[in-house]
């Protein structure tokens, strides 16, 4: 992300899952890692069976799963109860 326009010392929220995908989170650093390591985990796979990045809706699917385990099993999402947006 090379522009004019953004202010690097505020991209601490931002965070690149594959070449054309991004999310951006609120919430806790480490409760929102948790989930971006997960989708960039996801994205390599997908990558190495299909030579290609995945869809956006792979990856959501995939945080959202993550997200439902923690809510199902836990009976919560952590302490932060971060909230995330996958964008293209």
């Amino acid at each position: 992300m090379q522009s004019t326009l953004i202010d690097d010392a505020t991209l601490d929220k931002v965070a690149n899952l594959t070449q054309g995908i991004g999310a951006v989170y609120s919430g806790l650093g480490p409760d929102s890692r948790v989930l971006v390591n997960k989708a960039r985990k996801s994205a390599q796979k997908y990558r190495a069976v299909y030579n290609e990045y995945p869809p956006t809706k792979i990856l959501v699917s995939e945080i959202a799963n993550v997200m439902q385990e923690f809510t199902q099993v836990y009976f919560f999402f952590g302490v932060g109860d971060p909230q995330m947006a996958v964008v293209c």
